[in-house]
């Protein structure tokens, strides 16, 4: 877990890194999280207490130079949220038409 200043309006990103554990699979998935200018100040404190709170290390540097990045593809079944999959169509629809069945009290 990291933050960094990104952007041109002096924000910045929370970066995080998922990595697999000690098993040696391969992969890492990195998350970003954009802050803005006037919130920077609240995530780079946020930041410092989890990495005291979890005992995170602050990941800027950890990343080697030579591996690869790649994103997965927009069109892939991988993706969580936009664009959906055909799976997660099919359990929204599910879910709201739960919802409309069983109205709030």
């Amino acid at each position: 877990m990291s933050i960094r200043t990104h952007g041109h309006d002096n924000g910045a990103q929370i970066i995080f890194h998922f990595r697999p554990g000690e098993q040696g699979e391969p992969g890492r998935i990195m998350v970003r999280v954009d802050i803005p200018s006037s919130h920077v100040s609240y995530a780079s404190q946020y930041v410092a207490d989890l990495q005291q709170a979890y005992g995170l290390k602050d990941s800027t540097a950890e990343a080697p130079e030579d591996e690869s990045l790649r994103r997965v593809p927009c069109d892939s079944d991988g993706w969580l949220a936009v664009p959906e999959s055909v799976q997660s169509a099919e359990l929204y629809e599910e879910i709201f038409d739960r919802i409309a069945a069983v109205p709030a009290p």
